[in-house]
């Protein structure tokens, strides 16, 4: 058996061992009953905040098992954190996304942050790249995109302030599109003993909060993350609070 099989099968060991370890007491199943039903003709834009390194699996598994298979998941992170020339952790990283595609299905779409666009010469081209790849998934019915507008992981356990990408995944997308907000709390984050309180929002398009967005003058990407924030206990609300 050559090295790169023994490598995608234990790559293949490693993202099933943490999807099944992840414990969680979900709330809002209802929410994802009606996200479900819309995939037959439309697609969701499944948001949520950052707080632990495992919250991509976390999300990753409530996708699977109450919406749709991975293989018709795509999601959004820094290219920083998959770049092997950023170190060793980041190319152990990378090559773990890649062999979880293969495995899975999964699809990666990364994207340059503003904080590293001083390392990147071509950093818009690539992210005006990565916006029309995403928004081109999303006009697919069926698919999942998921992604944390903060666009970082927050140390703090508490909401940070949100990008703009939100809003024009959100426009770009088109009619069939329904954003879904998705919040976790977690008691214990570990590989092996994840225990996480998940809250489900109520699905929305593009239009319904556009519509409420001019009526309250508020933009539309605080609004969508104040649906997030209302998931959450006062203490994790943060900039949002």
């Amino acid at each position: 058996m050559s090295k790169e099989t023994l490598r995608l099968q234990a790559s293949e060991a490693i993202g099933n061992f943490l999807l099944e370890n992840i414990h969680k007491s979900l709330y809002g199943t209802k929410n994802l009953e009606a996200a479900r039903k819309h995939l037959q003709e439309g697609s969701i834009l499944f948001y949520f905040p950052h707080f632990a390194k495992l919250d991509p699996i976390l999300y990753g598994k409530i996708i699977r098992d109450y919406l749709t298979s991975l293989d018709k998941v795509a999601g959004i992170t820094s290219l920083r954190h998959i770049d092997p020339n950023r170190g060793k952790f980041n190319a152990i990283q990378g090559q773990l996304i890649e062999d979880w595609h293969d495995a899975f299905g999964i699809n990666i779409i990364p994207v340059i942050q503003a904080k590293d666009k001083k390392d990147y010469p071509d950093a818009d081209s690539f992210n005006r790249y990565a916006v029309k790849t995403a928004a081109k998934f999303l006009r697919e019915p069926g698919h999942v995109l998921a992604l944390s507008p903060e666009g970082t992981r927050s140390t703090i356990d508490e909401l940070l302030s949100a990008e703009e990408g939100f809003e024009v995944l959100l426009r770009l997308g088109g009619r069939n599109v329904l954003a879904l907000p998705v919040a976790g709390v977690h008691s214990t984050i570990r590989p092996y003993n994840t225990k996480t309180k998940v809250s489900v929002g109520k699905p929305f398009s593009y239009e319904e909060i556009r519509r409420e967005s001019q009526e309250t003058g508020k933009s539309i990407t605080e609004l969508a993350m104040r649906r997030i924030a209302d998931l959450l206990p006062e203490q994790n609300r943060g900039f949002y609070r």
